[in-house]
């Protein structure tokens, strides 16, 4: 027998992004009208300083923004079909750890 898992998320499941240092520290920040201001404010890991963005006009930042507009439009494009739209994600087999 073989089973098969699929994951599938929405763009109205998205509801906030998480970011993840390369020293391991992750947070997670939710989309919402005060979305950009507060990616500004990460400006460098809260832990290990890790610079992360260098200001409103660093190209990082400027496609965390782009990737939080599309969402939006994606949100509000496909609020009115007659069928729904989901994203598929790739299958990662859950992991033993602390099982």
């Amino acid at each position: 027998m073989t089973i098969e898992t699929q994951a599938f998320v929405s763009p109205q499941d998205v509801i906030g992004l998480r970011f993840q240092c390369m020293c391991g520290t992750k947070m997670s920040l939710p989309i919402s009208d005060g979305f950009q201001a507060a990616v500004l404010k990460l400006q460098r890991c809260p832990n290990c300083s890790q610079s992360w963005f260098q200001g409103d006009r660093d190209a990082h930042f400027q496609h965390m923004v782009n990737l939080v507009n599309a969402l939006d439009a994606i949100r509000e494009a496909t609020k009115d079909f007659k069928f729904a739209v989901a994203l598929e994600l790739v299958h990662v087999p859950a992991s033993r750890a602390g099982a």
